[in-house]
């Protein structure tokens, strides 16, 4: 099992007051590919209160993707402004899956979920989501990644989600 901490200083190379805080998040790669939740939640306890654990599914069917994600309740809804706060990314390569969109948005603060809207062939649509444990985590990834150069013309659109009126 590999395991680290989040830090990417790659955000800061375009405008370095952007550049994340380390990020409380912990990631494994390499678990089996049948793990649970609670039991990453089990191995990680003994070191000290886990408020989240995420194990990422491959995507066809009940298989992990072998990759984790923990945040320590120490750090979870930390400093602030706030409750959860959803981010909406749009202009994703179709390729982007959530390991793939969690390491890009997880530097930023403590991830509560990820979402990829794929199509019918397991594709991404080019439009996802990332559940922050605090707005000011939201803001700093909006702030460092809306306008990120995703090869050719196209640049990610990061922005707060809003909720629509029905």
């Amino acid at each position: 099992m590999y395991l680290g901490i989040f830090c990417d200083g790659s955000t800061g190379d375009r405008n370095p007051e952007l550049l994340a805080p380390p990020s409380d998040n912990l990631y494994a790669k390499n678990l089996p590919t049948t793990l649970t939740e609670d039991e990453l939640r089990a191995l990680f306890s003994p070191y000290g209160s886990v408020m989240e654990c995420r194990v990422l599914h491959s995507g066809t069917g009940r298989d992990t993707a072998g990759v984790g994600a923990v945040s320590p309740a120490a750090a979870a809804y930390g400093s602030g402004g706030g409750g959860m706060c959803s981010v909406y990314i749009k202009y994703l390569p179709e390729v982007t899956d959530r390991l793939w969109l969690y390491e890009k948005f997880a530097p930023f603060g403590a991830v509560l979920s990820v979402k990829v809207l794929l199509n019918e062939a397991g594709l991404c649509k080019g439009v996802g989501f990332i559940n922050y444990g605090d707005q000011d985590a939201a803001q700093r990834a909006v702030a460092a990644m809306n306008g990120m150069p995703m090869g050719g013309d196209k640049r990610l659109h990061v922005a707060l989600q809003t909720q629509r009126s029905r």
